[in-house]
């Protein structure tokens, strides 16, 4: 084991420690980017439109076309079901940028005031 000072003991673990934040946030931010891809996809091109069905939700057999109001409410539960995940997504990133923020603070007050 190598002699190393406790204050670069700490400030070594504070730092894997803010790394390990950004280990947490890198799949939340790829979902968030996909839902909000998806959502797009399903958005309507003109106000006069429905949402639009996404490409590969096709019907099983292509003689039987699902009706126009099926399609339409499909996607807007689909629509939904993405917002209220964009939403999760979120809180979740807002809750690791506060843990984030709580461990840089507590950083900053031991450097100030250092205990012993």
């Amino acid at each position: 084991m190598r002699n190393r000072s406790p204050d670069l003991n700490y400030k070594s673990f504070v730092r894997n420690r803010l790394t390990m934040f950004e280990y947490r946030r890198k799949p939340l931010l790829d979902q968030l980017e996909r839902i909000k891809s998806d959502m797009e996809k399903l958005k309507p091109q003109d106000d006069g439109e429905k949402l639009q069905r996404p490409s590969w939700a096709k019907s099983v057999n292509s003689e039987k076309v699902p009706s126009l109001s099926k399609i339409s409410s499909f996607d807007e539960r689909r629509y939904n079901d993405l917002h209220k995940r964009m939403i999760e997504v979120e809180e979740k990133l807002e809750t690791l940028d506060i843990e984030e923020e709580d461990i840089e603070l507590e950083a900053i007050a031991d450097v100030i005031c250092p205990q012993k």
